[in-house]
């Protein structure tokens, strides 16, 4: 049977790159045939390729060293208590073999931290007013966390809201703005405060001027101390993986760091791949916070052209599974819905729902948080972690 035209062209291309795959479909005409460009982006970003192998590669072997680790370290556990020194000797020795391979923990690592959680040295951020977020552990040290959802649903707008919370109970914070810039953020923190949401309209300040004055100078204390804290910044750079990561480093002093949005990572040297580009920064990022015992937030966006769903997001595959807790904000009409209270259930009206889709540290993970987003005040107010239905 004869070949399809441009077969051996493709077998004869050592390199088979996006770039490369989408050329030559077009050059042929078969760009309709497989769903467009848009599906073939979401092919070529779903699908693992040799270009990240070395990351699956690593991913593989930190689960396999934690395993083994966690396994000698419950065996020397049953053999304290037990009383049989042989037996600890033994683990001991299954634990040190361990130790060779990459990522391996060690039972003194694991006393260090449990004795700096119990002095208070080392403990999950409470954010003030967001109980029901705080036991998602979204700000448990040494994570990441990524927080998804499709524009519109005031993702950003609760992260301003939780950075000047943060910031004004001790806690040091900074967000990266990639998109609209760092004025623009601050803004909308300054509306927040005040809790007059036409504060971030040129239009209304314009034909109020009085009361515009009037609610900055309400919140004038406390914005010149998100100013002197540099709570918000910039990057004047592309922001490359470099970039980004050189961020991390400069601010690892603060507890927490969020990037907004990490889809605006420049991935030109990665072949306009974001994947990989997301990829390449999240390996040697995840080294940076764990090191500094930071927490880590990415904002991130469904798939292009997909309906937004819980737990989707645009980019490397890696993002969803590197990271510790993966959230999903879903902005809806307002429901009244049960909640789960201490004292029994009750009912509660919102209008955005935080799935809880992935818990590292934190505990039921799938669990569907219900706010209520306040479009008078850019506030929201948790009504409480929904009935689970069964």
């Amino acid at each position: 049977a004869r070949r399809p035209p441009g077969r051996e062209r493709v077998r004869q291309q050592p390199d088979l790159d996006p770039l490369f795959v989408r050329s030559e479909l077009e050059r042929r005409g078969l760009v309709e045939r497989v769903g467009g460009r848009d599906a073939l982006g979401r092919l070529i970003e779903a699908v693992p390729t040799a270009a990240n192998i070395a990351l699956y590669v690593e991913i593989l072997q930190a689960r396999t060293a934690d395993r083994r680790a966690l396994r000698a370290a419950a065996e020397i556990v049953r053999a304290v208590r037990a009383g049989t020194p042989a037996l600890v000797d033994a683990a001991a020795a299954s634990l040190e073999r361990g130790r060779r391979g990459a990522h391996v923990a060690h039972v003194a690592d694991v006393a260090a931290q449990i004795d700096d959680e119990i002095a208070g040295r080392r403990t999950v951020v409470q954010i003030p007013k967001f109980p029901g977020l705080s036991e998602t552990s979204l700000l448990f040290p040494g994570t990441v966390a990524v927080l998804t959802g499709s524009g519109g649903t005031s993702k950003s707008v609760l992260l301003a809201e939780i950075v000047w919370r943060l910031f004004l109970s001790g806690t040091p914070v900074a967000l990266l703005a990639l998109e609209s810039g760092a004025a623009f953020h601050f803004r909308r923190m300054q509306a927040q405060m005040a809790e007059c949401a036409d504060l971030t309209s040129p239009v209304w300040t314009a034909e109020h001027a009085d009361k515009a004055h009037a609610h900055l100078a309400a919140v004038e204390e406390t914005s010149k101390l998100l100013e002197a804290g540099e709570v918000v910044q910039s990057v004047e750079e592309t922001p490359t993986p470099d970039v980004l990561l050189a961020w991390l480093r400069a601010n690892r002093g603060r507890r927490v760091l969020i990037i907004d949005p990490i889809t605006k990572i420049d991935a030109s040297n990665d072949y306009g791949h974001i994947g990989r580009a997301q990829a390449r920064f999240l390996r040697v990022a995840q080294k940076i916070v764990c090191a500094a015992d930071n927490s880590l937030i990415l904002v991130n966006h469904p798939p292009a052209g997909m309906k937004a769903l819980p737990g989707q997001m645009a980019g490397s595959k890696s993002l969803q599974d590197l990271a510790d807790t993966n959230l999903s904000l879903v902005a809806h009409a307002p429901a009244t819905c049960p909640i789960h209270e201490a004292m029994g259930v009750t009912s509660a009206a919102h209008n955005r729902t935080l799935y809880a889709t992935k818990i590292r540290s934190g505990r039921n993970p799938g669990r569907q948080l219900a706010l209520w987003f306040n479009g008078a005040t850019l506030c929201h107010e948790e009504r409480g972690w929904k009935q689970e239905t069964r």
